[in-house]
């Protein structure tokens, strides 16, 4: 699936991947990297938050498409996950 270059923010590798493999729609896709960067978390945080994939989920597609051992890619999807700065 093409991922349509209306969209003026800019998706991430991941995001991109994701719709282009069909495992996101684009209008999804924009709406949690939105919401991402006004909530100063990150994408990976707002996918698993908002339960459209598990951390699994995630890094099995991650390490298919990418190429790192799913172990790996969890262990930073993890990472990113509990390391994104919280607003109070």
């Amino acid at each position: 699936m093409a991922v349509n270059p209306s969209f003026s923010g800019a998706l991430s590798g991941l995001a991109r991947a994701l719709v282009q493999h069909g495992r996101l729609q684009q209008g999804i896709a924009e709406e949690l990297s939105v919401q991402a960067r006004n909530s100063a978390t990150g994408f990976i945080e707002q996918l698993v938050a908002k339960g459209r994939m598990s951390t699994l989920e995630l890094a099995e597609f991650a390490s298919q498409i990418f190429g790192p051992d799913t172990l790996t890619v969890l262990a930073a999807v993890g990472d990113a996950i509990w390391r994104t700065p919280r607003r109070r």
